[in-house]
């Protein structure tokens, strides 16, 4: 094989198309060549190194023969000419040939090349008597014209394969990033009628909810809130209603969990595109804010403690203070009685401090401990 011809067969075998299965528009063609050129046999044949195989054929039973017999190896020599061969018997190059001496007894012949953009003689669009003939000039041009559009197919096909496998890559790659990023990514659109339906849910699903997989909450748009805290399901719901009447983000917190033993905390945010009218696609994610959640709880215990548990000790010092300088004459006795108020606020503050630090640092050693586990 030279390596013209070994180049020519690369390009074929990267279309992919050797032993697939028929399509419907190739045999279409090879129908309307029979038709219009009143042939009874009509093949798409494709050349590799040792065959030719029959993509679409019209009128022959097998599928492919001996590339050595072939007319079509011929007819790729000349890609820009229509082959024409009005009784094989009587031309040299063909009178040999199994297909001529045997069946299907080829006597008339005429093989428009299929000829590449990038010009390779794929093989050809052929037509086929078992009596001698001829073609017209405008008979000719037709079967080129035909010849054209099983090359457009193929590449086009070829394209848009290409292109899929791209995409598929793509998003191959998206979801992936997708199921690495922490927390939880979804896809959802709504209609006017507020109905929902989910279209990606990220793996991080499993993370929250161990018991629900992505298929069964995809299928069932109310799976997660079955499993949010009962009082936190309508303002979920008006909060998503609202931004879909404004075409806006929004976010909304949430518990999950029926008792106060197993309560976590999630925070679900969104933003709307408007894919068609009234249809708004909702881009988001879910965070667990648990630990956010429960360190403003301590926040807000520490404010308590201060401004409660410390205020009376505050408070007395203060009183203490106001007297000692508001006094013109303080007795031995009130000096004695003030030292000792001083004394017991100072005791009474050291417990509390001692008290109060002491609590957050467990809640500090619980919050790390937990951290490490994540």
């Amino acid at each position: 094989m030279d390596v013209q011809e070994k180049q020519r067969v690369e390009k074929l075998l990267s279309y992919k198309i050797l032993d697939t299965a028929p399509d419907q528009e190739l045999d279409e063609l090879t129908r309307i060549a029979s038709l219009i050129l009143e042939t009874p046999i009509s093949l798409i044949s494709l050349l590799d190194g040792q065959r030719q195989w029959f993509k679409s054929k019209f009128g022959l039973e097998v599928s492919q023969t001996p590339k050595e017999d072939s007319l079509c190896k011929e007819a790729i020599k000349q890609p820009k000419e229509v082959l024409v061969v009005p009784d094989a018997r009587k031309d040299a190059r063909f009178m040999n040939s199994n297909l001529v001496t045997g069946s299907p007894n080829i006597r008339f012949y005429a093989g428009a090349p299929l000829v590449t953009t990038d010009g390779y003689a794929l093989g050809t669009l052929c037509v086929i008597d078992s009596k001698p003939r001829n073609l017209s000039a405008s008979q000719k041009q037709g079967l080129q014209m035909l010849a054209q559009k099983v090359v457009d197919f193929i590449e086009s096909r070829y394209v848009i394969d290409h292109q899929q496998k791209k995409i598929a890559a793509f998003a191959d790659r998206i979801e992936s990033l997708a199921n690495s990023a922490p927390g939880m990514l979804f896809q959802f659109t709504m209609n006017q009628s507020k109905e929902i339906t989910f279209e990606f849910m990220s793996e991080g699903i499993s993370e929250f909810f161990p018991s629900l997989d992505r298929k069964t909450f995809l299928e069932n748009r109310n799976s997660i809130t079955e499993f949010m805290h009962p009082d936190d399901v309508p303002g979920l719901i008006a909060c998503m209603y609202s931004a879909y009447e404004r075409l806006q983000g929004w976010s909304y917190e949430y518990r999950t969990g029926k008792t106060s033993g197993n309560i976590a905390w999630h925070e679900v945010r969104a933003n709307p595109k408007l894919i068609a009218p009234g249809v708004v696609r909702w881009y988001g994610t879910v965070q667990d804010i648990t630990d956010r959640k429960e360190y403003e709880e301590t926040l807000e215990e520490i404010a308590f403690d201060i401004s409660h548990v410390l205020r009376r000790p505050v408070t007395t010092t203060m009183g203490l203070a106001s007297w000692v300088k508001e006094s013109k004459d303080l007795q031995v006795e009130d000096i004695q009685f003030i030292m000792k108020s001083i004394g017991d606020v100072a005791d009474e503050l050291d417990v509390y401090t001692k008290f109060l630090n002491e609590t957050y640092t467990d809640k500090k050693r619980l919050y790390q401990q937990r951290s490490k586990m994540v």
